[in-house]
């Protein structure tokens, strides 16, 4: 089945639309009103150093990933807030969402099983709690991990890879 079909694809692209909308409506309801808990309060400090003092930081005590303190350090440069900390969770997880409805179709995933799958992640209860918490990196690590794997999932179907 061709991922471009006309009519069905432009009532599934509203769909993945809405449905990215709603996600981040889950998301970022109160993002900011509730104080810092102590990991939160821990990585924002954590995060307001120099490039250098947070790779030194996060070699010796942290086994996160430097990624999201690099990211959060560009964030606290512009504002610091509970919601601008929660800030970069929250996108991730919504843009996860919009990654499942976007990509599976072009890995030739039926559009019906990828919309479910978006639709599982927009209201799975972890997945809006983990991109409201400032302090951990999860949302973004599982927005990467869809990227990658449907990127390798489209590779490999389009007769890339293809070994001997």
């Amino acid at each position: 089945m061709p991922v471009f079909r006309p009519g069905y694809t432009r009532w599934y692209w509203a769909a993945c639309i809405l449905l990215t909308l709603f996600a981040a409506m889950l998301r970022f309801q109160n993002l900011g009103e509730n104080g810092l808990a102590y990991d939160e309060l821990e990585l924002a400090v954590h995060s307001r150093g120099t490039i250098e003092s947070i790779i030194e930081e996060t070699r010796r005590h942290h086994n996160a990933p430097i990624l999201y303190p690099l990211i959060l350090a560009g964030v606290q440069e512009i504002e610091t807030s509970p919601f601008s900390l929660r800030f970069v969770p929250a996108i991730a997880g919504t843009l996860t969402v919009s990654a499942l409805c976007l990509l599976l179709p072009f890995a030739g995933i039926r559009k019906a099983t990828a919309f479910l799958a978006a639709a599982l992640a927009s209201v799975s209860g972890p997945a809006i709690q983990l991109a409201q918490d400032g302090g951990r990196q999860y949302t973004l690590d599982t927005l990467l991990v869809v990227i990658i794997l449907t990127s390798g999932l489209i590779y490999i179907r389009r007769g890339g890879g293809g070994g001997g």
